[in-house]
């Protein structure tokens, strides 16, 4: 049984217990050194897979937009749309052999874009463009 690993202290004592229970989160698991992945360190692992829809990327682009002035022709599900041609997925998709996107990663997105439209019209810019977040695309491609 795991249950040691999974009620010890985690520190590696094999003591009994303590009440510590260790989380840990990546969107990197394969770069995780092997000690972390021993026996009796982070026994259960979960998997949570990036969302790959339209309808989910748009809800993680409606929240992060908030407060951000967007063109009209310009919504949360367009982004989506967006992004998912970009890292060539299509609606739907599924596995993990092709990337997708988190939260941080489109939180960048539109912290990148907005920065874009400073650029392109000055730090009183009236709302971002499509063009905005095609640029600040381009840019994290290329990092």
């Amino acid at each position: 049984s795991d249950s040691k690993g999974r009620s010890g202290s985690g520190s590696g004592s094999g003591g009994g217990g303590g009440g510590v229970l260790v989380v840990g989160a990546t969107s990197r698991p394969h770069v995780l050194d092997a000690a972390l992945t021993r026996p009796g360190r982070f026994d259960v692992v979960l998997r949570l897979e990036l969302p790959n829809t339209v309808e989910a990327l748009g809800e993680m682009f409606a929240s992060m937009t908030q407060g951000m002035k967007l063109s009209k022709d310009l919504s949360p599900q367009a982004l989506a749309s967006m992004c998912l041609r970009i890292t060539g997925r299509r609606a739907g998709d599924s596995g993990p052999s092709e990337p997708s996107w988190s939260g941080a990663d489109i939180r960048g997105l539109c912290a990148e874009a907005g920065l874009a439209a400073i650029r392109r019209g000055g730090p009183e810019v009236p709302e971002l463009l499509r063009e905005d977040f095609a640029s600040a695309l381009a840019f994290l491609r290329r990092m």
